[in-house]
């Protein structure tokens, strides 16, 4: 049965650390949850974290096709080190032709607006 807010103990979920958070979810809905990862420290260390929690994390990423050969680099590390597949995301590639075509392939230096 899946969670609801109903169910949750706000108050004692904000009390926890990260690890604690982390435990919490992973618990509650894995394999239902994924950690994103962009390949910036922070979502490393939170997959890292997941990772000692539950074996068998998962991990995403939203690939645009704009990602630097540097951080496909980096995601074959990270699966090789946590065993695990990064789950690749990417976007409708007409959505993303219509995009460009109206704003430029350069639009997210354009403004946060942008980068939704």
């Amino acid at each position: 049965m899946a969670q609801t807010a109903e169910g949750l103990d706000l108050e004692k979920l904000e009390a926890e650390d990260a690890v604690g958070v982390l435990t919490w979810a992973l618990e509650t809905f894995h394999p239902n949850v994924a950690i994103s990862i962009a390949g910036g420290s922070e979502g490393l260390a939170v997959l890292d974290m997941a990772g000692r929690i539950e074996q068998n994390v998962r991990g995403f990423t939203l690939d645009t096709g704009r990602l630097h050969r540097e951080t496909h680099e980096l995601f074959e590390q990270v699966e090789k080190r946590y065993g695990l597949e990064i789950e690749r995301h990417h976007p409708d590639p007409g959505q993303l032709k219509r995009m460009e075509d109206a704003f430029g392939a350069d639009l997210m230096y354009d403004g946060v607006n942008f980068r939704a």
